[in-house]
């Protein structure tokens, strides 16, 4: 089942949130798992406004890319993971100063009402204060008044030289020729610094105004060859042209909205929604952006909020085309929740395989305790194990269910599974097995309860035959896309007959014969590329032997190790390896104690089981799946005859019926 960029970065964003109103400041919390070290470097940008923020080593956590807020002029925040770091792009309705200050595991971000970018060259940029605060600096200002020492320079040159060359004469007198000159030489000068100063800051503006343009046309590039690629009907390339960019360029309309595009068409939708919501974050009346929202949430089977874009667009009046369209996908969409009140499904399999221990065999050697009624009846008082039997085996499985819904909440199902397993040379082993179920369930907002009727046949190798009937129950709780817990219980009654059928070492009753119940718990999380998941269970129970009585070694009945108490747990997990395969792994553990004297050893039988599974699902087609597994089992018994491991390697082609 999901490696995860949360698990290599060390802090995380877990919450963001308006702080409140001060002195005409909105205050953002930002809460993070553990303090920061330093204040996030960030910049700004007029057009659209907004304040950018870097969090490195930091992941995402929300379980959302977009929230949105309703404060002044604060309209949205976007965070988007990148490996293991984390941007936060908050979305204004004009360029504000903030303050950030570093409160605990808090960040908060202070967005001063009263300081607005007047400039529309302008940037806000911040300088390190103490105390970990930043205060805010407008370029602007400091350029002006840059600009007003530049202009003093030439004016003092002037009164400089004026000085200078003013005559020490008397009243009456001209002025002598070098007077004049010297006058003339400073106003040559202070034309010539001016004319080079003008020259100097028409160059940097031409300079400025080529990098501009430059970097617009750098920017501007993968958005026109992206475009070309989706009129070319390429949109896994274009996606994949666009797709390293989203980091640094999410938040900008055209290139969120021609990654969006680009995802959808190359069978991303789930990518495209978080792109698509980005877009109308900005620009909420964006109807093309809004239809192929729509159109993505139709793919992923979201049927409701699909329905629901559909009919904003609708409102804004499109054009005759486009409203047939968005009319045929809502046709789609009504008869389609006709349909699915009455939904069928199945499946077929191929298995083929190699097993370790088809028998369960021990390879120990058993002895005999000194005071057992069996010890001196066999040489050396032991049991020398036996063979381990070896082969390949084949395996046809089958399946379906029928789902009926009688109102919103309520509906029942019924469904039926047929499992055959052949061995190529050990055939005393082969098994057949047929179970089937029917059952009513209810769902609620966040619960879901399941009852159900179980009952089922198997056979081993036409000489053994078992019947069982149960009740099980089963509750689900949601507690957020990425989080679910369920709880279960059942019962189940084991009836079994074989051949021949009297005799105490061959009647199948003696094992066969059972009555459980188990009670257990589970948990699963999904990460947020829904692909890399976790899953544990742990449950308990008993199995009472209650098997006839058919020998005078057994005068109660049953089986000679008695009733059974056991308890254990599996944990595993599935991790995204590419966008057709996932590997998964398991691993299980098992405790069991028997309540009678076994009087091989003198003393109650107690084991323990544990197991460990490796696979890959591949599907090559949206139907079939190819899975290659290995399971490995080790079984430990003070009883040694019961001791024994095994490794069955498979590989198993499916196909689904939906």
């Amino acid at each position: 089942m999901l490696a995860v960029s949360s698990v290599c970065a060390q802090n995380s964003i877990t919450a963001l949130n308006i702080g409140g109103i001060d002195s005409g400041a909105t205050i953002i919390k930002v809460e993070l798992m553990q303090p920061l070290g330093s204040l996030p470097t960030g910049f700004t940008t007029d057009s659209p406004p907004r304040i950018v923020l870097d969090f490195p080593d930091t992941a995402n956590e929300l379980g959302k890319s977009i929230q949105h807020f309703a404060e002044g002029d604060l309209r949205s925040a976007n965070i988007v993971q990148s490996a293991g770091r984390t941007r936060l792009v908050i979305n204004l309705d004009r360029m504000l100063a903030y303050n950030t200050k570093i409160d605990g595991n808090s960040l908060s971000i202070s967005l001063q009402g009263n300081a607005v970018v007047t400039d529309a060259g302008s940037t806000l940029h911040l300088a390190e204060a103490e105390q970990g605060e930043q205060k805010p600096i407008l370029l602007a200002e400091a350029g002006k008044q840059a600009g007003a020492q530049i202009q003093a320079v030439p004016g003092k040159a002037r009164k400089a030289a004026a000085q200078k060359a003013k005559p020490d004469a008397k009243i009456g007198e001209k002025p002598d020729a070098r007077a004049i000159q010297a006058q003339r030489e400073a106003e040559a000068r202070a034309k010539a610094e001016q004319e080079a100063k003008a020259e100097q800051e028409a160059r940097l503006r031409a300079e400025a105004a080529a990098r501009k343009q430059a970097e617009a046309e750098a920017s501007e590039k993968p958005l026109r060859d992206a475009d070309a690629l989706l009129k070319n009907g390429k949109p896994a390339e274009a996606y994949a042209l666009l797709e390293p960019l989203e980091f640094d360029r999410s938040g900008e309309v055209r290139f969120d909205y021609l990654l969006g595009i680009s995802a959808l068409d190359s069978g991303k939708a789930d990518k495209a929604t978080l792109a698509f919501e980005r877009v109308l974050a900005v620009d909420p009346n964006f109807a093309g952006a809004r239809l192929d929202m729509a159109r993505a949430y139709y793919q992923l089977g979201d049927l409701q909020r699909a329905e629901t874009e559909f009919n904003e667009v609708m409102k804004q009046n499109p054009p005759a085309a486009a409203r047939a369209v968005i009319q045929k996908y809502l046709d789609a969409i009504i008869a389609f929740e006709q349909a699915k009140q009455t939904r069928i499904s199945g499946y077929v399999e191929g298995i083929v395989g190699h097993d370790s221990n088809i028998a369960s065999s021990s390879t120990q050697i058993f002895t005999f305790a000194p005071n057992s009624p069996w010890s001196g009846l066999f040489p050396g008082n032991q049991l020398q194990p036996g063979a381990k039997l070896t082969g390949v085996y084949e395996g046809v499985n089958a399946g379906g269910e029928i789902s009926h819904s009688l109102n919103t909440s309520w509906g029942v199902y019924g469904g039926a599974d047929l499992r055959q397993h052949g061995n190529m040379t050990q055939t005393a082993y082969d098994s057949v097995s047929l179970d089937g179920r029917v059952g009513v369930m209810y769902a609620g907002e966040r619960d879901t309860y399941k009852l159900s009727l179980t009952g089922g046949q198997a056979y081993t190798a036409n000489t053994m035959r078992r019947d069982s009937i149960g009740l099980s129950a089963e509750w689900q709780h949601v507690f957020s896309p990425a989080n679910q817990m369920s709880a279960f219980a059942q019962y189940g009654e084991s009836r079994a007959t074989g051949f021949p059928p009297t005799s105490p070492t061959t009647d199948a009753r003696i094992e066969g014969n059972t009555d459980q119940i188990i009670a257990g718990g589970g948990w699963v999380h999904i990460f947020p590329d829904s692909k890399n998941a976790l899953f544990g269970s742990a449950y308990f129970g008993k199995e009472l032997d209650v098997a006839p009585v058919i020998s005078a070694g057994l005068p109660n009945g049953g089986r000679t190790d008695g009733k059974k108490r056991f308890e254990g747990f599996r944990v595993g997990g599935q991790v995204g390896m590419t966008d057709q395969s996932e590997g998964v792994a398991s691993v299980g553990w098992q405790k069991a104690d028997y309540g009678n004297l076994n009087n091989l050893i003198m003393a109650r039988r107690s084991e323990t089981t544990a197991d460990l599974s490796l696979g890959v699902n591949w599907h090559f087609d949206k139907l079939w799946t190819i899975k290659p597994q290995i399971a490995i089992s080790k079984k430990t018994s003070n009883l040694a005859i019961y001791s024994s491991d095994r490794t069955d390697v498979s590989l198993t082609i499916r196909r689904d019926f939906k």
